[in-house]
This record gives C-alpha cells, sequence and structure tokens, in this order.
C-alpha cells in the first residue's frame, strides 16, 4: 500500500479512528531486546533470561519491551505516512514535565520532577 501523503501534520486529524495504512512485517530479535535492555537499563528476565522465561513466563519465551514497540512507531509511520511540510515543536511526552530537548556529552543527566 503506497504511503498517504500529507500536506501538514495538522492534516493527520482527517484520519482520526481510520486505518491508515499496514506497514511490512519487522522482526523484533533477541539481540534487539538486549540492545534495548543495556540502553534503558530495563534487564528483566521476561525480556533478556530466555531459560527462565521459558520456564516462567505465560508466553514460554523472552517478550519485547513494551517501550521498545513503542519506540518503533517512527519506523513504522515513514512507511504509512509522508509529510511535505513538518515543523518539530516539542520532542516531550504527554506526562513529561520537560520540554527541553536533551542533548548528549559526557556529563549530561536528564532532571525530572515527580508527577504522581
Amino acid at each position: 500500500m503506497p504511503a498517504v501523503v500529507l500536506d501538514n501534520l495538522h492534516s493527520l486529524k482527517e484520519f482520526a479512528g481510520r486505518e491508515v495504512g499496514v506497514t511490512a512485517w519487522f522482526s523484533i530479535t533477541q539481540e534487539r531486546i538486549e540492545r534495548f535492555a543495556e540502553s534503558t537499563e530495563d534487564r528483566q528476565w521476561i525480556h533478556t533470561d530466555g531459560e527462565r522465561a521459558s520456564k516462567e513466563s505465560p508466553y514460554g519465551t523472552t517478550i519485547a519491551h513494551g517501550f521498545l514497540t513503542l519506540s518503533l512507531a517512527s519506523h513504522f509511520m515513514k512507511e504509512v505516512i509522508q509529510i511535505r511540510s513538518l515543523r518539530i515543536e516539542s520532542c516531550a511526552l504527554p506526562f513529561s514535565s520537560s520540554r527541553r530537548l536533551q542533548n548528549s556529552g559526557p556529563r549530561r543527566t536528564s532532571q525530572h520532577k515527580r508527577i504522581i
């Protein structure tokens, strides 16, 4: 299915509640799960310990992190939507207390406020 071409981000509103497109299959390998676990410091056994997961998990194997799956949304979006004019106004999630971009650097840390 060819990508839907939109003039701007606001044009997406007309697709609310409708299927925009279908992406190609995408394999999430254990190696990718391991790399994600390392980068997020989330090394729970359900994601990283195949032997334990085969015995104790209701799925019988390891599973991908929910945030790993969510992080692939931008990859899948490129397959189904093209936006001609796109301006980034904010990179914050709706529940984030920071609207600043986080630059990389040797002594960079993120500071977060408790929301709950």
